[in-house]
């Protein structure tokens, strides 16, 4: 297998070229060993450290992408269109925020500064619980290295990923119309529910 090009038009192709990238790593790294004028990319790839944020970054953007390809699909039923929006929303916030905090409503959630070091400090879970869930939940089959880590570089993995992820809280609270008010009057055209909720939407929507 060939590395695949990624194409700045198709930002979507970018997580399908470190996908390629994360399948192709040892053999890669063999080849680049060999070479002798190729010692920066010999670095990276030997680095236990770089393969893991790699394989991190893979994982959110494969959470970005399914919900991109989902959005995109014009099939989507009008009525899932804001469950849909804020379960992307949500699929990010779940990698960060402490449990308890996932049951806060949405709107408290989008008024969050997510790049504010002490909201991060109120919000996102401990180290402990960041890197359990990651080697446990997240990707344990090639996250679970990070369990062997020094508590020290734990931290550092963390506080570089807090970084990226509270920027991306941030944009998608802005990008996504999750407060839409068009948006969040589409629930009242789901009316595969129960008559008592329909009764409801209907009171609420006069």
């Amino acid at each position: 297998m060939k590395p695949k090009k990624y194409g700045k038009t198709r930002w979507l192709s970018l997580n399908e070229t470190i996908e390629r990238l994360i399948e192709i790593w040892d053999s890669l790294k063999i080849y680049m060993n060999e070479q002798k004028q190729c010692l920066n990319i010999q670095e990276m790839l030997n680095s236990e450290k770089f393969y893991l944020h790699i394989c991190f970054i893979h994982n959110i953007l494969k959470r970005l992408n399914k919900y991109n390809i989902i959005l995109q699909n014009h099939s989507l039923p009008i009525g899932d269109l804001k469950a849909t929006i804020e379960e992307c929303y949500d699929s990010i916030s779940y990698l960060v925020l402490k449990p308890d905090r996932m049951e806060v409503a949405k709107g408290k959630r989008l008024s969050v500064n997510w790049e504010n070091l002490e909201a991060q400090k109120d919000w996102f879970k401990d180290t402990r619980k960041f890197i359990s869930d990651l080697v446990t939940e997240i990707d344990p089959k090639r996250l679970k290295p990070l369990k062997c880590f020094l508590l020290e570089e734990q931290e550092e993995f963390m506080k570089l990923f807090y970084k990226v992820i509270g920027k991306m809280l941030n944009l998608l609270g802005e990008r996504l119309p999750i407060e839409d008010e068009v948006i969040q009057s589409l629930e009242f055209v789901n009316l595969d529910q129960d008559f008592g909720i329909i009764k409801g939407k209907i009171i609420n929507f006069i």
